[in-house]
């Protein structure tokens, strides 16, 4: 890790001031948003492997941007259902610590629907001491053949009555929007109402569901990314 050059120079020649250190997905048939359509089911994950020399962790990333730019923000992915590629709950956890503690500002979790799971996982980090900000990550259903696809590689669960509703209307997708941008109001004002920092849309260049979700909301002048 000593011999990698210095991270960031032209981020920060951009005035950039805070990091997301997420690794993505490599790239391959795996990307959920590359399938033919009407596939709903992932082909073999490719595997992350790390250049020569190279970085293999994100908290390696995140000390080495915290050597080198202790002024900026960071933030480090956390995951309220597990992340698919580790062995248990306890083991995930480990590692989200491990970031933390390299460094890292505030997490931002994976989509989930079910909000009792971010609840849980929120009270699991803080029994291990992580006590810096969690933000949830919501993803508004635009389509289901999409959010199909997105959930079976991160492992996020459709509740049963929504997966319901979307199914019944699978041929009729203003049907499947409206729903899901319904289902995405209700979850982020029990998300509020129960304090959350903040939230973090991913908006996958469809922003006009995280655009009727905040006006729903009345936030005014909220970013979304």
């Amino acid at each position: 890790m000593a011999s990698l050059p210095r991270p960031t120079s032209p981020a920060s020649v951009q005035h950039a001031r805070n990091y997301s250190t997420g690794c993505g997905s490599p790239p391959g048939p795996a990307s959920a948003t590359s399938w033919p359509s009407g596939v709903t089911h992932p082909p073999e994950r490719p595997s992350f492997a790390p250049v020569e020399g190279g970085l293999t962790h994100a908290n390696q990333l995140v000390t080495l941007i915290r050597e080198h730019h202790a002024e900026l923000g960071i933030g480090v992915a956390g995951y309220p259902e597990k992340h698919p590629e580790a062995p248990s709950l306890d083991v995930d956890l480990a590692n989200l610590r491990r970031k933390v503690h390299a460094g890292a500002d505030a997490v931002f979790t994976q989509l989930f629907f079910e909000n009792q799971n971010f609840f849980e996982f929120v009270k699991r980090c803080r029994d291990i001491g992580i006590e810096v900000p969690i933000v949830p990550g919501i993803m508004p259903i635009t389509e289901f053949a999409r959010i199909q696809r997105i959930t079976s590689l991160c492992g996020a669960v459709i509740p049963e009555q929504l997966g319901a509703k979307l199914e019944a209307v699978k041929d009729d997708k203003p049907a499947q929007f409206a729903i899901g941008v319904e289902f995405a109001i209700q979850q982020c004002r029990e998300l509020i109402d129960a304090g959350v920092p903040g939230m973090h849309f991913y908006v996958l260049n469809r922003s006009e569901a995280t655009e009727q979700i905040l006006d729903s909301l009345e936030i005014a002048g909220a970013a979304a990314a």
